[in-house]
């Protein structure tokens, strides 16, 4: 559902460390465009309706990041 409106780069999960950890990687062109998609996403019944209220009861932390690329990163 998120992809309809987000570009998703990968998504990993932990095998050490803390395990049973999943991490997803979103690009944005630019902060006001994050926020725009994601007011988008938001208002989806689909992401209310049927994700959220399935996967939220599974939550115990979260945590966002926003990163910016190095000059050398091949991502820009």
């Amino acid at each position: 559902i998120a992809a309809r409106y987000l570009k998703l780069v990968g998504y990993w999960q932990s095998e050490t460390g803390t395990l049973n950890q999943a991490f997803h990687l979103w690009a944005h062109d630019s902060l006001d465009a994050r926020a725009a998609n994601r007011a988008k996403l938001m208002a989806d019944p689909a992401w209310n309706e049927t994700y959220l209220r399935f996967v939220l009861p599974l939550f115990e932390k979260q945590e966002t990041v926003i990163l910016k690329p190095t000059p050398f990163s091949p991502l820009q």
